[in-house]
C-alpha cells in the first residue's frame, strides 16, 4: 500500500511539474513578443506596431535589412519580421540593434 501511495505522489508531482513547465514556456513566448515591441517602439514613431520604410530611413541609412526582412513586401516590418533580425536567420546581414534615445 505504501508503494502505491508513493507512486501516486510521484505521478502527481510529475503532472504538476509538466503543467508548470508548459505554462512557463507560454509566458516566455509572450514576453519575447513584448520585448520586440519595446525595441520596435524606438523606431516606430507613430505607434502602429509596424515600422514603415520612412521610419526605417530615419533610423538607418542602410535599406538592405529592411528590404531583406520585409518578407511579405508590404512596405512595413511587423513584429515577426522585426524579430527575425535578432534571431540570426540571415548570417549575411548584421543584426540591427535600435539606438537608444531616438
Amino acid at each position: 500500500m505504501k508503494l502505491l501511495y508513493r507512486l501516486a505522489v510521484v505521478l502527481l508531482v510529475a503532472i504538476v511539474a509538466v503543467w508548470v513547465w508548459h505554462g512557463s514556456r507560454s509566458q516566455r513566448s509572450l514576453t519575447s513578443t513584448q520585448v520586440y515591441l519595446q525595441l520596435m517602439s524606438t523606431i516606430d514613431t507613430n505607434g502602429d506596431h509596424r515600422i514603415s520604410r520612412r521610419e526605417w530611413s530615419q533610423y538607418s541609412h542602410d535599406p538592405a535589412p529592411f528590404i531583406k526582412y520585409d518578407t511579405n513586401d508590404d512596405g512595413y516590418l511587423d513584429v515577426k519580421e522585426f524579430a527575425r533580425m535578432f534571431r540570426g536567420t540571415s548570417p549575411s546581414l548584421p543584426v540591427a540593434v535600435p539606438r537608444v534615445g531616438m
